[in-house]
């Protein structure tokens, strides 16, 4: 990618909406050595930085803690970052899922390279041992920008009663085939929960932007057909109502995010409720433009050039990666009774991976939480065995793509929130065409691109 710098005004017109005052308070303490910023009470980070911190205090040396300084105005977040950055200072790393331009970070050199600094202090990380789709969706023109923990798998979920309903195959149904289902009545919704409608679109928009080579394919058939077919999908006469476990008949699918991220815990617990409830759990793949499986990054960090304590972020980075942490927050020891109160989702290493399929393979369920396995929640373990081995674990070995976009948060991407947002309410409003609709999206990302 060709870095350039960007201009100090667009910048800041970029980021500062408006100036508001807000409360910002700090979790700190004299032995601080290095600043993260965080919007509100927690993200998902901060949860591994009070472990991290912890840690520190414990075994380690005191002066590597991290600062977190909370944020409670979204408008004094980002433009206290942004005037710091373009004064070469600022938090020394950022979370994937702040509502940051991190296309545009990337391109004016405002992120360190990872592999930099994995050389510069001699860190023990080898990303043999990591997932290596998903570990490489950080590295932008050979330079890795982006260093993932836990990513989910970009799949959806149904149950066979309700497919066996349609008629349809879900390993290859096609979003076409499902619309024409859709107009003819057989279902109300593909969704339980109206958030997930922006979702599915930012989804599909984000896949015809290429950031890198700063070009666009919304005027492609291709295109104009995938708006006509989510277009389609999504037209409701009232909102959805929730469907947690699949008891309103009139939505077909779930997203992972209502699986808890889609952990191999989740869906394996997901999967015996269905069956003590009479349902099957089924997995609806779905595929990017290109026709591969894919995932999303779930939990994710890039370091500040400008920060002077890359050492230290190396040491946390190395205490994330860990097989402690990446179990522990993949619900993987949960026989040690150590739960995650953050992130719950797949780990990139693949050694704790394995673990954690291997203990929901092993380990028998007592559905019921009563201290008691029943005879019938032994045949439903063992259903949930086939399950997991016939449908969940070939997914998790052969998808092919990986997006640094938070399907769970699409909507709080910089460039979803702060470019499109307004074009795509107006458009599922029905205030704009669709030929409008795809010339302003086309206007508002090019002039984010070559600003």
């Amino acid at each position: 990618m060709k870095k350039r710098l960007l201009s100090i005004s667009l910048l800041l017109a970029m980021l500062i909406s408006s100036q508001l005052s807000a409360c910002t308070y700090t979790e700190t303490n004299e032995n601080t050595t290095a600043v993260y910023y965080c919007l509100g009470e927690t993200d998902d980070i901060t949860d591994l930085i009070e472990k991290y911190n912890k840690s520190c205090s414990l075994y380690g040396d005191k002066n590597d803690r991290i600062e977190i300084r909370h944020f409670d105005s979204e408008e004094e977040f980002i433009s206290t970052i942004s005037t710091e950055i373009m004064a070469d200072e600022g938090p020394d790393f950022f979370s994937l899922d702040q509502t940051l331009p991190f296309e545009k970070f990337i391109e004016n050199a405002t992120l360190a390279d990872i592999d930099e600094m994995i050389k510069a202090y001699g860190s023990s990380i080898n990303f043999d041992d990591y997932n290596k789709t998903v570990m490489d969706s950080g590295v932008f023109n050979d330079h890795r920008y982006i260093i993932p923990f836990f990513y989910s798998i970009d799949t959806l979920y149904s149950t066979k009663d309700r497919t066996d309903a349609l008629n349809i195959n879900p390993k290859t149904i096609t979003y076409e085939e499902l619309a024409k289902l859709k107009s003819s009545g057989e279902y109300d919704f593909i969704y339980a929960e109206d958030y997930e409608k922006y979702n599915s679109f930012i989804y599909v928009i984000n896949q015809y932007v290429d950031f890198t080579e700063k070009e666009t394919y919304f005027d492609t058939e291709e295109f104009s057909l995938a708006i006509d077919i989510m277009t389609t999908l999504f037209q409701n006469n009232e909102e959805p109502v929730e469907d947690y476990f699949f008891e309103n008949p009139k939505v077909l699918t779930r997203s992972p995010y209502a699986l808890s991220g889609g952990s191999v815990e989740s869906v394996a617990r997901t999967y015996c409720i269905e069956q003590a409830s009479g349902k099957e759990l089924i997995l609806f793949p779905t595929y990017n433009r290109n026709g591969k499986t894919s995932a999303y990054i779930q939990a994710a960090i890039a370091v500040n050039e400008n920060s002077d304590k890359k050492e230290l972020i190396m040491n946390f980075v190395e205490f994330a990666l860990s097989d402690q942490q990446q179990a522990y927050h993949c619900g993987a020891l949960r026989k040690e009774r150590m739960y995650s109160g953050g992130i719950v989702a797949l780990p990139v290493k693949n050694s704790v991976l394995e673990d954690a399929l291997e203990l929901e393979i092993t380990d028998i369920l007592d559905i019921e939480d009563d201290g008691i396995v029943t005879d019938e929640e032994i045949n439903i373990n063992e259903k949930k065995v086939t399950f997991l081995e016939n449908e969940f674990i070939p997914l998790l070995k052969s998808f092919e793509d990986c997006s640094i976009y938070n399907y769970r948060i699409l909507t709080e991407s910089y460039y979803a929130k702060n470019v499109i947002q307004n074009i795509l309410d107006k458009y599922l409003n029905g205030d704009i065409t669709k030929n409008k609709f795809i010339t302003q999206l086309e206007t508002a990302t090019q002039i984010y691109m070559m600003e």
